[in-house]
């Protein structure tokens, strides 16, 4: 059902305005004509008239008028047009991205037909959803080098709130690992989610390179499977070094703070040189004991203290963060991290996070929540949530702890995003189902505000009384 609907009560009281242009033109005042005459002997007397009459003029001036008083009148009063989104004859919604809609197809093609002949209706999964005519969407030209990155959970969440609990939803998307980030959103939909599996399910790319010698060099090869990733490393000859590769010659300056933290240093630094040795990389690792010994041309600083920051710093900070402890049992999950032929990470202690404003999580727990968030600008701080110590975590015993950190210092966790294949079960995709609740009518009702329409319309009509008005004095004294 759609309506014309004024916010405001106030548009009666405007409207009332138009009496006063209506008794302007009643109130006609008449002006005397002279007449020339060369005697008055011929004249007759007359019955006296009044100079004032009763009686309408301009007609279309005064309804260009009352008009624009009406016009007003609904501006203030803020007119919207509302627009019921859902009936009881809609049938349900198809969702598929639209970069991959003929990968979708092909993998669905039954289903999606079926869909489609029972009367559904086909949304792009994207921000505000947009209807599309299926076959015309079928046939739009697809970029072969979009990426879509948005998390699937964060539309589905934003979904939740624009469909009724009833109304049968069908998604299509990937099992892409990395499009599932965030806390799993809890939603009341009817859901039917379908997944399609992606070409190039593995991949190898070299990500850095090293020197370990002289006339040697060591690429650490990013691999990844639906699987996992893991990082291997082979030694080249310079002269093989393939074009478009970097060569990073230079010596990794990284500076570790610890105070009452000492046992965490240590596990740090064991980590730091097995990436050294194993990777043939040259790690120049100092400690230091307070803010003077800071300086801004190093690599990277581990403060693991709960102590603030100083002012200097390097380009790269590592610090712990402060807030309160909680005991939970979980594990820690890495989106850079090896996972193949290794055992989960457990999580036994954390503090929440103060401010996940403009953090970019690497480490989250098993619930979700961010372990370790990046802040970037003009330097990367990464934020952890837990402590290097066996009391908090299995970070330090477990044999994914060299992986994790080696992302942090070389890769840098940027490269990897690229290239990561690794794919999530569909029992894991499912956001947590809610019990359905009434449907409620006022939220699947879209408004549209027409002020500008209204506003183009009060213009319109000034101008056009403006000229009338302007015609109609130029023809009585002309």
């Amino acid at each position: 059902m759609n309506l014309f609907q004024l916010l405001q009560p106030i548009w009666p009281w405007a409207i009332t305005g138009i009496i006063v242009p209506v008794l302007i033109h009643l109130w006609n005042v008449r002006e005397g004509k002279t007449l020339k005459v060369g005697s008055i002997s011929l004249l007759q007397e007359t019955a006296r008239q009044h100079a004032r009459s009763l009686k309408l003029k301009d007609l279309l001036l005064l309804l260009l008028r009352c008009l624009l008083i009406i016009v007003l009148a609904f501006l203030l009063a803020k007119p919207v047009w509302k627009e019921q989104l859902f009936s009881g004859s809609e049938k349900g919604w198809v969702l598929i991205e639209k970069e991959r809609i003929k990968t979708a197809y092909q993998q669905h093609k039954n289903k999606i037909d079926s869909l489609k002949n029972a009367g559904f209706k086909f949304h792009y999964l994207s921000e505000g959803f947009p209807a599309d005519d299926w076959e015309l969407a079928l046939e739009q030209p697809i970029d072969s080098s979009a990426n879509p990155n948005t998390p699937y959970w964060t539309l589905l969440k934003n979904l939740n709130e624009l469909v009724p609990t009833d109304l049968p939803v069908f998604l299509f998307t990937s099992n892409e690992l990395k499009r599932f980030t965030g806390p799993r959103p809890a939603v009341a939909m009817n859901l039917y989610w379908f997944i399609y599996s992606l070409p190039d399910t593995v991949v190898k790319k070299p990500l850095v390179v090293h020197k370990s010698s002289a006339d040697k060099l060591r690429v650490a090869i990013g691999n990844s499977t639906a699987n996992g990733t893991f990082y291997t490393k082979e030694g080249i000859e310079e002269r093989s070094l393939a074009d478009g590769i970097a060569l990073d010659t230079a010596a990794i300056d990284v500076a570790i703070y610890a105070d009452q933290f000492a046992t965490d240093a240590m596990y740090l630094r064991a980590a730091i040189n097995a990436i050294e040795q194993t990777a043939k990389i040259k790690i120049n690792t100092v400690s230091i004991k307070g803010d003077d010994e800071i300086n801004q041309n190093m690599d990277w600083l581990f403060w693991l203290s709960e102590k603030p920051l100083p002012q200097v710093t390097p380009p790269n900070v590592f610090v712990y963060e402060k807030g309160k402890d909680e005991t939970l049992t979980s594990f820690i999950h890495s989106s850079e991290a090896s996972l193949v032929n290794s055992e989960p990470v457990s999580l036994l202690r954390s503090n929440s996070q103060t401010s996940k404003a403009n953090r970019k999580a690497i480490w989250n727990d098993g619930f979700g929540n961010v372990l370790l968030g990046v802040s970037s600008g003009k330097q990367m701080i990464y934020h952890f949530a837990s402590r290097f110590n066996p009391a908090w975590n299995d970070l330090s015993w477990n044999g994914n702890f060299v992986n994790m950190v080696y992302d942090l210092l070389i890769t840098k966790n940027q490269s990897f995003k690229n290239f990561d294949k690794r794919t999530i079960d569909v029992k894991q995709m499912m956001p947590v189902l809610q019990r359905q609740k009434d449907f409620d009518k006022q939220k699947f009702i879209q408004a549209t505000d027409l002020s500008k329409a209204f506003w183009m319309v009060a213009f319109l009509l000034f101008c056009l009384e403006r000229y009338l008005s302007l015609t109609r004095k130029n023809e009585v004294y002309g």
